[in-house]
C-alpha cells in the first residue's frame, strides 16, 4: 500500500462529495472522497489526513504528453520488476518516497519498461483513500475502498 502524511488545503464540498487538495511536501494530491469524515464530522480545511492508494490503481505512463482526466501525475524512477506471468509489480522512487503500480505482464512488456527508466506514476482522484491522521485523542479513522462502495473501519 502507498502511504502519504500531508494536509487539507483546499476543498470543495456538496452535500455528499468532497473534492480536496492535500499538500504533501512540494507537492499535492488531489483526492474525491465523502464530505462526511468517518467520525461524522466535515472535512475541513487544515485537517492532517493519511492518503493511501493500492497498487493496482497506480498506472504506469512513457513520455505521456497533454492533457488527462486523472488528477495526479508524479515522475518517478523505475528501482525494481517483479516480473510475472499474468502481472508485474513495478517499484519506482520518487524524489520523496517508494510506490509500487501493479500492472499486467502484457503492459509492462508493451512499455518495454525497465529498471532506471523514467515514468510518471497515475492516479485518479477517486482511487485514494483518506484517513484523519491520530491526533492523540481517538482511534484513526479511515474510509477504505472496496468493491461493494465505500466501508469505514476503525
Amino acid at each position: 500500500m502507498n502511504r502519504f502524511v500531508g494536509t487539507v488545503v483546499d476543498l470543495v464540498r456538496d452535500a455528499e462529495l468532497a473534492f480536496m487538495t492535500v499538500s504533501w511536501l512540494d507537492g499535492v494530491f488531489q483526492v474525491m472522497c465523502p464530505a462526511v469524515r468517518p467520525d461524522g464530522g466535515l472535512w475541513e480545511e487544515g485537517d492532517a489526513v493519511e492518503l493511501s492508494v493500492s497498487p493496482i490503481h497506480v498506472g504506469l505512463s512513457v513520455l505521456l504528453r497533454g492533457r488527462l482526466s486523472l488528477r495526479n501525475r508524479v515522475p518517478a524512477v523505475i528501482t525494481q520488476i517483479e516480473k510475472g506471468r499474468i502481472q508485474s509489480l513495478v517499484r519506482c522512487a520518487t524524489d520523496h518516497c517508494l510506490m509500487e503500480s501493479l500492472i499486467t505482464t502484457a503492459a509492462l512488456e508493451e512499455l518495454g519498461l525497465e529498471a532506471g527508466e523514467k515514468v510518471e506514476l497515475l492516479i485518479k482522484s477517486s482511487d485514494i483513500s483518506v484517513c484523519r491522521v491520530n491526533t492523540g485523542r481517538g482511534p484513526w479513522l479511515c474510509g477504505i475502498h472496496a468493491s461493494q462502495g465505500l466501508l469505514y473501519v476503525t
